[in-house]
């Protein structure tokens, strides 16, 4: 579980905390459609602060079809 203001740049933030080696590889994982927020598929980046997110504070992050993180978004 990690705290993160809501407008910080998504596909910074995963990189950031290390859960993917850089933006490129983020952005390879989107285009073969391994990567998911919230249960939908991500096509484009966009800041946290536009992400849907469950119940107003949590974005759950699928990288994979095993990798999930679950992050709680202060405002």
């Amino acid at each position: 579980q990690e705290l993160v203001d809501s407008g910080s740049s998504s596909a910074g933030f995963l990189v950031e905390r290390k859960l993917a080696a850089s933006v490129s590889e983020l952005r390879r994982l989107a285009a073969q459609g391994g990567l998911y927020y919230n249960g939908e598929r991500v096509v484009t980046f966009e800041p946290v602060s536009a992400v849907k997110l469950l119940n107003n504070r949590f974005w759950i992050v699928r990288l994979g079809t095993k990798e999930f993180r679950m992050i709680l978004v202060r405002d």
